[in-house]
Protein backbone atom coordinates (compact mmCIF):
# COMPACT_ATOMS: atom_id res chain seq x y z
CA UNK A 1 0.00 0.00 0.00
CA UNK A 2 1.16 3.37 -0.75
CA UNK A 3 2.02 5.23 2.20
CA UNK A 4 -0.23 8.41 2.34
CA UNK A 5 -3.56 5.96 1.44
CA UNK A 6 -1.79 4.30 4.59
CA UNK A 7 -2.08 7.83 6.52
CA UNK A 8 -5.35 8.90 4.64
CA UNK A 9 -7.44 5.76 5.62
CA UNK A 10 -8.25 6.43 8.97
CA UNK A 11 -9.41 9.67 7.83
CA UNK A 12 -11.33 7.81 4.97
CA UNK A 13 -13.20 5.62 6.97
CA UNK A 14 -14.05 8.60 9.92
CA UNK A 15 -15.88 10.37 6.46
CA UNK A 16 -17.67 6.87 5.47
CA UNK A 17 -19.22 6.71 8.88
CA UNK A 18 -20.42 9.86 9.21
CA UNK A 19 -21.62 9.99 5.93
CA UNK A 20 -23.83 6.69 6.68
CA UNK A 21 -24.60 8.55 10.13
CA UNK A 22 -26.29 11.43 7.99
CA UNK A 23 -28.23 9.22 6.09
CA UNK A 24 -31.79 8.48 5.34
CA UNK A 25 -32.08 7.49 9.16
CA UNK A 26 -30.41 10.35 10.48
CA UNK A 27 -32.91 12.43 8.18
CA UNK A 28 -36.30 11.70 9.16
CA UNK A 29 -38.11 14.03 11.40
CA UNK A 30 -39.30 13.03 15.06
CA UNK A 31 -42.88 11.69 15.34
CA UNK A 32 -45.17 14.13 17.15
CA UNK A 33 -48.76 13.16 17.89
CA UNK A 34 -51.86 14.50 16.42
CA UNK A 35 -52.21 17.85 17.02
CA UNK A 36 -56.11 16.81 18.45
CA UNK A 37 -54.29 14.27 20.81
CA UNK A 38 -51.90 16.94 22.52
CA UNK A 39 -54.84 19.65 22.42
CA UNK A 40 -56.84 16.89 24.66
CA UNK A 41 -54.28 15.80 26.48
CA UNK A 42 -53.50 19.47 27.49
CA UNK A 43 -56.98 19.94 28.31
CA UNK A 44 -57.48 17.14 30.46
CA UNK A 45 -54.31 18.34 32.57
CA UNK A 46 -56.39 21.80 33.22
CA UNK A 47 -59.18 19.81 34.05
CA UNK A 48 -57.96 17.83 36.94
CA UNK A 49 -55.60 21.09 38.13
CA UNK A 50 -59.29 23.00 38.02
CA UNK A 51 -60.87 20.61 40.14
CA UNK A 52 -58.18 20.77 42.73
CA UNK A 53 -58.44 24.49 42.68
CA UNK A 54 -62.07 24.96 42.85
CA UNK A 55 -61.73 22.50 45.65
CA UNK A 56 -58.86 24.39 47.42
CA UNK A 57 -61.83 27.60 46.67
CA UNK A 58 -64.03 25.43 48.28
CA UNK A 59 -62.13 24.25 51.25
CA UNK A 60 -60.96 28.26 52.49
CA UNK A 61 -62.82 31.46 53.50
CA UNK A 62 -62.11 34.39 51.51
CA UNK A 63 -62.57 36.29 54.65
CA UNK A 64 -60.22 34.21 56.76
CA UNK A 65 -57.33 36.25 57.70
CA UNK A 66 -56.01 33.76 59.85
CA UNK A 67 -52.19 32.95 58.80
CA UNK A 68 -51.25 29.43 59.07
CA UNK A 69 -48.26 26.12 57.69
CA UNK A 70 -51.71 24.58 56.07
CA UNK A 71 -52.21 27.73 53.67
CA UNK A 72 -48.20 27.80 52.97
CA UNK A 73 -48.63 23.37 52.41
CA UNK A 74 -51.49 23.60 50.47
CA UNK A 75 -49.52 26.75 48.07
CA UNK A 76 -46.65 24.64 47.95
CA UNK A 77 -48.72 21.47 46.63
CA UNK A 78 -50.40 23.98 44.02
CA UNK A 79 -47.20 25.23 43.08
CA UNK A 80 -45.82 21.79 42.52
CA UNK A 81 -49.31 21.09 39.89
CA UNK A 82 -49.46 24.14 38.48
CA UNK A 83 -45.39 24.02 37.78
CA UNK A 84 -46.22 20.16 36.01
CA UNK A 85 -49.22 21.90 34.11
CA UNK A 86 -47.03 24.48 32.47
CA UNK A 87 -45.60 24.30 28.86
CA UNK A 88 -49.04 22.91 27.23
CA UNK A 89 -49.36 25.32 25.19
CA UNK A 90 -45.54 25.25 24.19
CA UNK A 91 -46.66 21.09 23.30
CA UNK A 92 -50.25 22.66 21.36
CA UNK A 93 -47.79 24.98 19.08
CA UNK A 94 -45.06 22.38 18.12
CA UNK A 95 -47.61 19.46 17.45
CA UNK A 96 -49.87 21.87 14.83
CA UNK A 97 -49.16 22.94 11.52
CA UNK A 98 -49.68 26.36 10.17
CA UNK A 99 -53.25 25.34 8.87
CA UNK A 100 -54.10 23.75 12.12
CA UNK A 101 -52.53 27.30 13.63
CA UNK A 102 -54.55 29.69 10.97
CA UNK A 103 -57.71 27.71 11.97
CA UNK A 104 -57.40 27.87 15.68
CA UNK A 105 -56.35 31.32 15.78
CA UNK A 106 -58.43 32.61 18.42
CA UNK A 107 -58.56 29.85 20.53
CA UNK A 108 -54.63 29.33 20.60
CA UNK A 109 -54.27 33.36 21.94
CA UNK A 110 -56.47 31.79 24.29
CA UNK A 111 -54.31 29.09 25.25
CA UNK A 112 -51.09 31.84 25.29
CA UNK A 113 -53.51 33.74 27.70
CA UNK A 114 -54.03 30.58 30.08
CA UNK A 115 -50.06 29.69 29.69
CA UNK A 116 -48.69 33.64 30.76
CA UNK A 117 -51.19 33.03 33.48
CA UNK A 118 -50.76 29.95 34.63
CA UNK A 119 -46.87 31.36 35.04
CA UNK A 120 -47.81 34.19 36.91
CA UNK A 121 -50.00 32.33 39.47
CA UNK A 122 -47.35 29.55 39.09
CA UNK A 123 -44.74 32.48 40.97
CA UNK A 124 -47.79 33.77 43.32
CA UNK A 125 -48.25 29.98 44.66
CA UNK A 126 -44.64 29.52 45.22
CA UNK A 127 -44.34 33.25 46.98
CA UNK A 128 -46.83 32.26 49.10
CA UNK A 129 -45.73 28.46 49.97
CA UNK A 130 -43.12 30.51 50.74
CA UNK A 131 -44.35 33.28 53.59
CA UNK A 132 -44.58 32.39 56.76
CA UNK A 133 -47.43 34.95 57.17
CA UNK A 134 -49.83 33.51 55.01
CA UNK A 135 -53.53 33.10 55.03
CA UNK A 136 -56.25 31.08 53.87
CA UNK A 137 -57.98 34.02 52.22
CA UNK A 138 -54.63 34.44 49.92
CA UNK A 139 -54.94 30.84 49.37
CA UNK A 140 -58.74 31.41 48.69
CA UNK A 141 -57.81 34.67 46.10
CA UNK A 142 -54.74 32.41 44.15
CA UNK A 143 -56.97 29.21 44.13
CA UNK A 144 -60.17 31.18 42.48
CA UNK A 145 -57.79 33.11 40.01
CA UNK A 146 -56.42 29.41 39.05
CA UNK A 147 -59.93 27.98 38.50
CA UNK A 148 -60.85 30.84 36.17
CA UNK A 149 -57.81 30.55 33.74
CA UNK A 150 -57.91 27.14 33.55
CA UNK A 151 -61.31 26.58 32.76
CA UNK A 152 -60.37 29.53 30.10
CA UNK A 153 -57.44 26.93 29.08
CA UNK A 154 -59.77 23.75 29.39
CA UNK A 155 -62.51 24.76 27.28
CA UNK A 156 -60.17 26.37 24.40
CA UNK A 157 -58.32 23.26 24.11
CA UNK A 158 -61.45 21.24 23.47
CA UNK A 159 -62.42 23.32 21.21
CA UNK A 160 -59.38 23.90 19.25
CA UNK A 161 -58.96 19.90 19.35
CA UNK A 162 -62.60 19.54 17.80
CA UNK A 163 -61.27 22.21 14.88
CA UNK A 164 -58.36 20.30 14.02
CA UNK A 165 -59.37 16.66 14.64
CA UNK A 166 -59.09 14.76 11.18
CA UNK A 167 -62.51 15.10 9.44
CA UNK A 168 -64.58 11.48 9.46
CA UNK A 169 -65.40 10.13 6.23
CA UNK A 170 -69.02 8.16 6.59
CA UNK A 171 -69.21 5.17 5.69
Amino acid sequence: MHPSYATRLPLLLLLASSAAACGPAARTRPVHPPAAAVLQEVGDHYAELGRIADSLTAETDASDRASGELAQVAALNLAGRIGRARGGFEAITLAMNAVQLERTRGLWVRLAVTEAALDLLYEDATRLASDPSATAGELHALSSQLAGSLELGRVSSRLAARQVAPERIAP
